[in-house]
């Protein structure tokens, strides 16, 4: 889990890489709160993230899902670079379902094979 931070100590956001096998890849999600939203704290952001995970941590992929319906995160997400992978529904930690859209970040010299999409829900 990384936290994103104001200068004035103000946590605004959260990001968590969780591992996963390199056939469906590792999973991202994030969260910015009311202030840190509309500054490009995400688009600015976001890039590093899925840096560290290829780079440092050795993901061959990145996957994120968002709601079809969220767009502000599904620009930051294409802004960012990802492969736009489909929809298909995703269950909430409470087990509601959602339609949701799916993204990957894959590193350029991948040779694992093709990504099984989408996920399990």
């Amino acid at each position: 889990m990384l936290g994103v931070y104001r200068p004035d100590g103000e946590l605004v956001g959260v990001y968590i890489l969780t591992l996963g096998p390199p056939k469906t890849g590792s999973s991202l999600g994030y969260w910015f709160g009311p202030t840190g939203r509309g500054k490009g704290l995400a688009t600015a952001t976001l890039p590093l993230i899925i840096d560290y995970g290829h780079n440092h941590l050795g993901t061959s992929r990145v996957r994120i899902h968002t709601a079809v319906n969220n767009t502000a995160n599904r620009r930051v997400v294409e802004r960012a670079g990802a492969t736009y992978r489909g929809s298909a529904p995703h269950r909430l930690p409470e087990g509601s379902k959602i339609d949701s859209v799916w993204y990957s970040f894959e590193r350029a010299n991948d040779t694992t094979g093709p990504t099984l999409w989408p996920p399990p829900c």
